[in-house]
Order: structure tokens, then C-alpha cells, then sequence
């Protein structure tokens, strides 16, 4: 049967539309939806790493809204040979910006100037007008020290959890590097840091270092290396790596520097922490209930590695919860002085 539509819009310019029909029982419903194109007033940024993942922002003259799934699109003019944007892209600021990631452009020439189309509906495109140039890839080089092995399931592991989805989230732009057992506590092993200001050569430790601290310095030795190798950020995730990590941060102002669990700082040097205490709170609270419900013992033990603030805070956040349940538990801590005790 021959189908009729009849559409009409108040605006002048090029529309676009879509024939939209769904069964329902015996008969047909065709909806025939009619909009638009975009008119595209900027793109940026005009130059694309040739490794992909920049965010690239499509500016609109006017408000839009889609009805299919919005494609961007980067062509080759002269071979006509095409790679579009693999992620979803996002409408915002009321419709006026187009927001996604580009996608590897390893297909064609590092010279190669390229047009951007745009789709509303994935399946027709219009040339935007823009141009876009591609740029080598340099990869931001990221190291990890570890204090354990990075398959302990504990503290290393979920440090490695968050490398890996690192360079998953910006894969093409950065490579990691990573060190396992980083010892903490013995004899000097960094000949070199001698040079640095504020070594006590007598002592052979950092001057600012705790008076009762006798550490080798390996991740001074290993976070030298990697800087000469081009490493650009270290995350020294230990709590006794902080003075390497503050004095290499000092001669080092290019690098930038993560640790975990302290308190020093240089300008190119922060600090970052969970709020395990918060966790271990909660548990102190199961604890509780356990011990209660069961009818056992009012008395628990603790075993804690170094008598640290991130160590104290957690015990006394598992006391707390404890008594939040039953103030008559007694809880006794003892302190291994290791992170690792394979006994």
C-alpha cells in the first residue's frame, strides 16, 4: 500500500529524517521524525595524538537533539579512507557541545590533515568544515614502588589493580613500570645520596628521618633509575619510602611525586591515604555483634604492623566500633615492626 507523509518545520536549511515504523498486533506504526543538521561552530583540539584518547569537544550553533546514535568521524580527503570515534559521544551543555574521545589514528600518514564529519544518526554524515592535524605520541612513562609483591592480595595488590586500570584508561598515552619488594628497613644501600642536601653522612640516613629509622634507601636507588630512564611520575606507595620520595622530589622539580601515608610535601610531592579507618570501624562493629551473639569471650586481639598514625587511627576506629556494640571488650594490639610476615 502506497504511504503518504506529509512534514513541515518553520526553520529554513537542510533537515534530516527517519522513517521509524514498529509492529503492533495486525497493524503498523510509522512515526516519521524530522530535525536538523548541526551546524558545527568549533572543534577542538585541532591537533590529535596519532595514539588517540584526546577528549575532542564539537561546539554547535544551536541546540540539538538526536534521535539515533551520534557519530563523529575523521576523514582522509584524499583516500577517502575513514576511522570513526570508538566511544559513545555525549551531548551537554543543553545540547550546544558534542563531547568523545578520539579514536587511534595509526592508519594513516603522521602528516596527515583530516576532515571531521558528524552524524546525528550514525548513518548520515556531514562535513563540519574542520580540519584536524595529527602529532606523535610521546608516552607519559609512570613508575610503581612496591613494598611487597604485587600478588600478596593485600596492600601491593590493589596499588597493581589500580596500575593496570591506569593503563587501560589511557591506553596509547602512558606505559607503566613497576618494582616489587622495595626493602624499607636495613643497611644503606644509595651510595649516591651523599651528594644530595640534607644527607647525614655519619648516620647514613636523611637528617629529618625518625632518630629509631635504619632504612637502606632502595627506593631512592630505584627512583633514580627510572627518572634517568624517563620516568616522569613515581607513586612510592610505602609508608618508609616518604624521605627518598621527598628528598628525590627536591633535586628532581620535573618529576612528579605520589606518596602514600605521610606527611611531607614538596610542591612537586602529595600525599594521598585511604579512610581505612572508616572500614575499620564497621568491622569493629561485626566484631562486636559476633563476640555477643555467640556468647564468647569479651576479649580480642590485633596484630598491626608498625605503630604508625595510619595504623593507630585504624585500631582506634575498630575499638570504637567495638564499643559501639559492647564498651566492656578489651582489645590487645601487638606490632610485628614488618609489613610482611609470610609465618
Amino acid at each position: 500500500r502506497p504511504l503518504v507523509c506529509t512534514t513541515g518545520w518553520p526553520s529554513a536549511g537542510t533537515a534530516l529524517a527517519e522513517l521509524v515504523a514498529s509492529p503492533g498486533g495486525r497493524t503498523w506504526t510509522a512515526l516519521v521524525r524530522v530535525y536538523l543538521e548541526a551546524t558545527v561552530v568549533a572543534v577542538t583540539p585541532r591537533n590529535l595524538s596519532i595514539a588517540g584518547q584526546d577528549l575532542v569537544q564539537v561546539s554547535l550553533q544551536a541546540p540539538i537533539s538526536n534521535f539515533g546514535k551520534i557519530v563523529l568521524r575523521f576523514v582522509e580527503p584524499s583516500s577517502g579512507s575513514s576511522v570513526d570515534c570508538p566511544c559513545d559521544v555525549e551531548v551537554k551543555e543543553g545540547g550546544l557541545m558534542l563531547e568523545t574521545r578520539s579514536p587511534s589514528f595509526s592508519q594513516f600518514p603522521a602528516t596527515a590533515v583530516l576532515q571531521v564529519w558528524l552524524s546525528l544518526n550514525s548513518h548520515s554524515f556531514a562535513d563540519t568544515g574542520f580540519l584536524v592535524s595529527l602529532r606523535p605520541t610521546t608516552k607519559l612513562k609512570v613508575g610503581f614502588l612496591y613494598v611487597s609483591s604485587a600478588d600478596d592480595l593485600g596492600w601491593t595488590f590493589q596499588h597493581n589493580i589500580a596500575r593496570l586500570a591506569l593503563e587501560d584508561r589511557f591506553f596509547g598515552q602512558l606505559e607503566t613500570v613497576y618494582r616489587n619488594d622495595v626493602s624499607e628497613w636495613g643497611p644503606n644501600m644509595c651510595g649516591f645520596c651523599a651528594e644530595f642536601e640534607g644527607w647525614d653522612a655519619a648516620n647514613e640516613k636523611w637528617a629529618n628521618e625518625p632518630d629509631d629509622y635504619r632504612g637502606t634507601h632502595e627506593s631512592a636507588v630505584v627512583m633514580k633509575r627510572w627518572i634517568e630512564e624517563g620516568v616522569k611520575v613515581i607513586f612510592a606507595t610505602s609508608f618508609y619510602y616518604q624521605w627518598d620520595a621527598f628528598h628525590m622530589a627536591a633535586r628532581y622539580p620535573s618529576v612528579s611525586f605520589v606518596h602514600a601515608g605521610g606527611w611531607l610535601t614538596q610542591p612537586n610531592m602529595a600525599q594521598v591515604f585511604p579512610r581505612v579507618y572508616q572500614a575499620r570501624y564497621l568491622t569493629g562493629i561485626v566484631m562486636a555483634w559476633y563476640i555477643k551473639s555467640h556468647g564468647l569471650p569479651k576479649k580480642v586481639g590485633y596484630v598491626s604492623a608498625f605503630e604508625l598514625g595510619e595504623t593507630v587511627r585504624a585500631i582506634n576506629a575498630f575499638k570504637l566500633g567495638m564499643e559501639r556494640v559492647d564498651p566492656e571488650i578489651e582489645l590487645y594490639v601487638i606490632w610485628l615492626e614488618t609489613w610482611v610476615d609470610e609465618r
